[in-house]
C-alpha cells in the first residue's frame, strides 16, 4: 500500500517536472504551424512545413538563450517519447493496399533500392571520415523519408539531438534543390509520365515535396509518385533493422538486438499499418490521428532544435556535404536503373 501510494504521489510530481519544457515546446510548435500556413497562404504550396519550422525555430530559441534548466526534463521528453508515439501514430495513415497500384517490378524493387541506398550510402560515408552515427542519421533521411525517418532513427542509433538536427538540416536543403531539378531531369531524360512520377517518388525527400517535384508534370506523374513515395515510407520498419545492423557499436546479444532492431514504436507503427490495411481501423479516426501524429511530431522537432548546439554544426566539414551529395548520387543511380527495368 505504501509502495502504491508513492508511485501515485510520484506522478504528479513527475507531471510538475514536464510541464514548462513542454510548455516551451508546444509555444515554439505554434509559432511554428502559424508560420507554415502564413507560407502556404503567401506562396500557394507548402514550404518548409510546420515540422521543420519548429526545428528551426527552436535552434534559433537555443542560440539566442538556452532554455531554463526547468525545463530540461519536458524537452527532453518531448525529443524522445513524443517522438516515438508520433513515429508509432503514422503507421494508420498508410496502408499497403497502395502497393496494388504499381507495377509489381516496381513495388519489388522499391524496398530494395531504399536498403540498397541505405546501405551504399553508410559505407560511403563512413569511408568519408563521417562518424557511425551521423552516417546512419543521413543515409535514413535520404533513403526514406526525411525527417521521420532520421526522428525514426535516433532512438536506433542512439544519436544525440545535435546529430539529429544536423543530419535534418544537411539532407533538407538539398532536398529542395531536387524537387526543383526533377522536372526539368524527367524531360531531359525524355521519360513519360508514369516513369516521371515514379522518379519523384522514389528520390523526394518527404511526401508534401511530391507534389511540388510531380505535378507539373501530369496528374498521372502526381499519382504514381504518390504511391511510389507510400511505398518508399512503408519500407520504414526494415530500414531501421538494417542501421541496427550496420552501426558498429551496436548490441551484441539476441534480447538486445531484437530490442534496438524491433523498438516498441516500431511495433506500433506496423501494427497500426496493418490494422488500416485490413479495415479494422476506422477510416473516421485518420484525419484526427493524422493531426495528432503532425502535432506531436511538431513538438518533438521543436524539442530537437531547443537541444540543439549549434557549436556542433559550425564544425561540419566537406567530409558530411560530400556524404549527402553521395547518398543522393546513389538514390538516383539506383532508382534510375530500376525504372529501365520497369
Amino acid at each position: 500500500m505504501a509502495e502504491a501510494s508513492g508511485w501515485a504521489a510520484a506522478r504528479p510530481s513527475r507531471l510538475r517536472a514536464l510541464l514548462p519544457g513542454v510548455g516551451l515546446c508546444a509555444i515554439v510548435a505554434a509559432v511554428a504551424d502559424l508560420l507554415a500556413r502564413l507560407e502556404a497562404m503567401a506562396f500557394g504550396a507548402p514550404g518548409l512545413g510546420g515540422v521543420m519550422w519548429a526545428l528551426v525555430l527552436g535552434i534559433l530559441l537555443r542560440t539566442i538563450r538556452a532554455p531554463d534548466r526547468a525545463c530540461d526534463d519536458g524537452i527532453a521528453f518531448s525529443a524522445r517519447r513524443l517522438l516515438e508515439i508520433a513515429v508509432m501514430l503514422f503507421g494508420a495513415l498508410l496502408s499497403t493496399s497502395a502497393l496494388l497500384e504499381l507495377d509489381p517490378l516496381l513495388a519489388a524493387g522499391i524496398p530494395v533500392v531504399v536498403l540498397a541506398t541505405i546501405a551504399a550510402s553508410y559505407g560511403g560515408a563512413r569511408l568519408l571520415g563521417v562518424a557511425p552515427r551521423l552516417a546512419a542519421l543521413i543515409a535514413a533521411g535520404n533513403a526514406v523519408c526525411g525527417n521521420s525517418a532520421i526522428a525514426a532513427a535516433r532512438p536506433v542509433t542512439g544519436a544525440s539531438p545535435a546529430e539529429a538536427s544536423v543530419a535534418i538540416a544537411l539532407t533538407s536543403v538539398p532536398a529542395i534543390a531536387v524537387t526543383l531539378a526533377l522536372p526539368l531531369a524527367a524531360a531531359s531524360l525524355d521519360l513519360g509520365p508514369g516513369h516521371s512520377g515514379a522518379l519523384a517518388g522514389l528520390m523526394v525527400y518527404a511526401i508534401p515535396q511530391v507534389f511540388g517535384a510531380a505535378a507539373p508534370m501530369g496528374a498521372l506523374s502526381l499519382q504514381v509518385g504518390l504511391v511510389v513515395k507510400l511505398t518508399r515510407v512503408l519500407t520504414l520498419g526494415p530500414a531501421m533493422m538494417l542501421l541496427a545492423l550496420l552501426l558498429p557499436d551496436g548490441p551484441r546479444n539476441g534480447r538486445a538486438i531484437l530490442s534496438r532492431m524491433l523498438p516498441w514504436y516500431m511495433l506500433g507503427f506496423a501494427a497500426l499499418l496493418l490494422a488500416r490495411t485490413i479495415g479494422l481501423f476506422p477510416e473516421m479516426l485518420v484525419p484526427p490521428v493524422g493531426a495528432t501524429a503532425h502535432t506531436l511530431a511538431m513538438l518533438a522537432m521543436a524539442a530537437l532544435g531547443l537541444q540543439t548546439d549549434l557549436s556542433a554544426i559550425r564544425r561540419l566539414g566537406l567530409r558530411e556535404l560530400g556524404a549527402v551529395a553521395l547518398s543522393l548520387t546513389i538514390l538516383a543511380s539506383l532508382s534510375l536503373t530500376l525504372l529501365a527495368l520497369v
